[in-house]
């Protein structure tokens, strides 16, 4: 049932990741996104009833802290999508926002195994080599501005992963 869910959670993700980059070519961003969190505050509230326990006030800071940086993370990442290349921002966002959460655990003692360690070396060189290659524009920019705010992106959404480990 896991891998079930896991599946449709990660199908779900990159659906909506492709939707929202898809219709922040239209409207603004921050408008896709304002659409999109207004939904899940409905969602969410329609199934706080069942979950079962009172929130604690830390865990309620943290999770809004998580929202916050998410938020901001998303709409990054859908200004990303809309400027360039969805090869160039999805996975800067993705490795970016992975890395975050590798070094919050690196800060605070945890220390990964050798098959995670090399994963996260190769994720950054992947970065560095997508957004640096060259691109039919001078120099390569409009591809080097996408990673740029995609790397943005990663960071938001990193930093909300790391936020809600803490609830």
């Amino acid at each position: 049932m896991a891998l079930l869910l896991g599946a449709l959670a990660g199908v779900s993700y990159g659906v909506a990741d492709f939707l929202g980059g898809l219709a922040s070519s239209a409207w603004r961003p921050e408008r896709v996104v304002a659409a999109v969190q207004g939904v899940g505050i409905v969602v969410a509230l329609a199934v706080l009833p069942f979950v079962g326990s009172v929130l604690a006030p830390a865990d309620v800071a943290w999770g809004a802290a998580a929202g916050v940086a998410g938020g901001l993370g998303i709409v990054a990442l859908y200004r990303a999508l809309a400027l360039g290349p969805m090869n160039v921002a999805a996975p800067v966002a993705a490795v970016v926002g992975s890395v975050v959460p590798v070094a919050m655990g690196l800060a605070s003692g945890e220390r990964p195994g050798p098959i995670a360690a090399a994963g996260v070396a190769f994720g950054i060189v992947a970065v560095s080599l997508v957004g640096s290659s060259p691109h039919a524009e001078a120099g390569g920019g409009p591809r080097r501005r996408v990673a740029l705010v995609a790397a943005l992106a990663g960071l938001g959404l990193g930093a909300a992963t790391v936020a809600f480990g803490q609830t």
